[in-house]
């Protein structure tokens, strides 16, 4: 007769190191001096103690507490620690499992879940009697489960990824927001190439002037001639106001 495996307490690692973390966090939280110690009064002199003294107290504390918090949960032991606690949490599961095998598996059952398939023993529970076939095909599921639930969390990391990148880029696939800034014969593109046909003789002038100066401090670097430079940065920017003006119409027709 077959009896139905009560399913294990979840054991989720990052949960458990995130709760480790906190709690040391907090204990290693620096002390505030309350505002009742600034205004205490010493039992012999009848007077404030100073701030100073008080802030050098808490500052030996503070440090005190970090140096303990450091050495004794440092992340060998946070690491230690976890290592228990999933092991004892497997073996809980292997004792639940140990009088008799048997997954309730459904349609709705998730390959994603690790916790079930992590309550299935490495290997058959030794006084259940059963042929070397059966033992063998154990081990085989059990390892094709495993290598099942990694393939599993791979594709689900590969796929949070490339939704993040999807919507990364998706304001590049709508062209009618990208092309409002180009329909426009004073559009923004428009302006700034014709401010570059304004400012680009002023550059070349200044590089002109100090064509001596640089040419002594870089003699490895030739500088074409100030005729050519404008002329061809002329050019260039004409026709690329040109080809933006041209499309502008095109879109306003």
């Amino acid at each position: 007769m077959e009896t139905q495996l009560k399913k294990p307490n979840s054991f989720d690692y990052l949960n458990t190191k995130a709760f480790i973390e906190t709690q040391i966090f907090l204990l290693s939280k620096e002390f505030e001096p309350s505002s009742r110690w600034f205004s205490a009064k010493t039992s012999i002199i009848e007077e404030k103690i100073p701030p100073n003294v008080i802030n050098e107290v808490v500052l030996a504390v503070n440090i005190s507490v970090r140096k303990q918090c450091s050495e004794t949960f440092n992340q060998q032991a946070v690491n230690h620690l976890l290592e228990q606690i999933f092991l004892l949490h497997g073996e809980r599961g292997r004792e639940e499992v140990a009088s008799q095998i048997n997954i309730d598996i459904t349609e709705t059952t998730s390959f994603g879940v690790s916790t079930w398939i992590l309550s299935l023993p490495e290997e058959w529970p030794a006084h259940n009697d059963h042929s070397p076939e059966i033992i063998e095909r154990h081990s085989k599921h059990r390892l094709n489960l495993v290598n099942l639930h990694k393939k599993i969390m791979e594709t689900k990391q590969k796929y949070e990824y490339l939704k993040h990148l999807r919507e990364q880029l998706s304001p590049l696939y709508n062209t009618h927001a990208i092309q409002q800034n180009l329909v426009d014969r004073k559009g923004s593109v428009a302006t700034e190439l014709n401010k570059m046909l304004v400012l680009m003789p002023k550059l070349l002038m200044t590089i002109e002037k100090n064509k001596n100066f640089l040419m002594r401090k870089r003699p490895e670097i030739s500088f074409p001639s100030l005729g050519s430079l404008e002329d061809e940065s002329k050019n260039d920017t004409t026709i690329i106001v040109k080809g933006i003006i041209k499309d502008s119409g095109k879109g306003s027709m």
